[in-house]
């Protein structure tokens, strides 16, 4: 094997996230006879560690486990982070620093500067400034470091759907911005689940065999718009008393959520299952998903659920109706709606045969349009244009 080319990513933690999978999964695509990956995470959280290592990836981390909470605020603190990831990636002495999520981006860009790297590229995952535009004394010096930063010291910007695109191109105006669409290993939920699976997985989670179940995965924040799919299901369920919702993940809203979904007396209809290792087969045993966000970038949950042949009710957020197509692969609601959620959810209960049809055609959709392995080619095209 002749000289490869090593690229270092950076990225703010290694717990399961839309970000953190969509790394993995370039991990597992990338060329390993033309390209040598290597990871640092700065933060507490390597959930996704041992699954990166053991693709024989080296990574490091966290290289700044003394800040949990990162703060702009103090001067000192910010530069001392710069010098630790400057240590780390001088260590490494990559040819190319490939960034995720925006303290990875920061901190990133200006330790890589400062350590001679060659080319330094960011991914934007998300819709930030369309979203939390402001005037507090944190927006305005977030904005600054990601501005100047982006400006001076990346060459390359990956935006990872046309709505994060457009995002990043109003607000910071890069001229060297290129869309890649996120994607996931398809592959990866082909493996099928056998009935006594999910059967098993049933009775741990205390369900009927005859529950038409109803899933969303995310933090549980207010972005996620958990809220507005609990005020539903009340609706959902006066003409449908079989089903029940499954909520997965963690997040700060995870009391005022549980609160909520009593006060609704739904709370023996709903099921906050936290922290799963085992989602996809939660997906496959689930009949829909729903979606509710307020905002996203490039949620990669929608597309899991597409490779398992799940419709989707996603709300109509930016970047929505790059996913799915109202009425084909699935409904799209306006945002913060739970009338209009609560009848598309039963139009899908009441018909087994739509939730077939529109799961097949998602298949399709995220097969053709956000597989991974077709993403990568790009991203690695993109590294030799850099170099050339």
């Amino acid at each position: 094997m002749g000289y490869r080319i090593k690229v270092l990513f950076i990225i703010e933690t290694l717990d399961i996230g839309g970000a953190e999978k969509l790394l993995v999964s370039t991990l597992k695509y990338i060329d390993r006879d033309r390209f040598e990956p290597v990871v640092i995470f700065l933060f507490k959280g390597d959930t996704l560690q041992k699954s990166i290592e053991d693709m024989g990836v080296e990574v490091f981390g966290p290289v700044l486990k003394d800040y949990d909470v990162p703060s702009l605020k103090n001067a000192f603190d910010f530069f001392r982070c710069i010098r630790l990831v400057w240590k780390e990636v001088q260590s490494i002495n990559p040819d190319i620093i490939h960034t995720h999520l925006f303290f990875a981006n920061i901190y990133g860009r200006l330790a890589g500067r400062a350590a001679g790297v060659k080319k330094i590229i960011s991914t934007y995952h998300c819709t930030d400034y369309t979203h939390n535009i402001g005037n507090s004394w944190k927006f305005k010096i977030r904005k600054m470091l990601d501005l100047l930063s982006g400006k001076f010291f990346t060459h390359m910007i990956i935006a990872g759907n046309e709505a994060v695109k457009i995002d990043v191109e109003t607000h910071l105006k890069f001229n060297n911005l290129i869309l890649i669409y996120n994607g996931i290993d398809v592959n990866e939920f082909q493996v099928p689940s056998s009935k006594d699976e999910i059967l098993s997985l049933k009775k741990e989670l205390l369900l009927e065999e005859n529950d038409v179940i109803l899933l969303n995965i995310g933090r549980l924040d207010h972005q996620k718009g958990q809220e507005y799919l609990l005020r539903a299901l009340p609706l959902v369920i006066k003409l449908n008393t079989n089903v029940k919702l499954l909520i997965a993940g963690v997040g700060p809203l995870e009391k005022e959520l549980k609160e909520l979904a009593n006060n609704l007396n739904i709370e023996n209809k709903v099921k906050f299952l936290g922290k799963r290792e085992d989602i996809q087969k939660i997906i496959k045993m689930s009949d829909l998903f729903v979606f509710p966000s307020i905002f996203e970038g490039m949620a990669i949950a929608p597309m899991e659920v597409m490779a398992c042949k799940r419709p989707i009710i996603t709300s109509d957020y930016l970047g929505a109706r790059e996913v799915v197509t109202n009425k084909v692969e699935g409904f799209i609601v306006p945002t913060r709606n739970e009338d209009q959620l609560a009848a598309s959810i039963t139009k899908l209960i009441n018909s087994p045969s739509l939730r077939r049809e529109m799961g097949e055609k998602a298949f399709i959709k995220v097969s053709s349009k956000f597989n991974i392995s077709k993403n990568v080619k790009e991203i690695e095209e993109g590294y030799i244009s850099l170099l050339n």
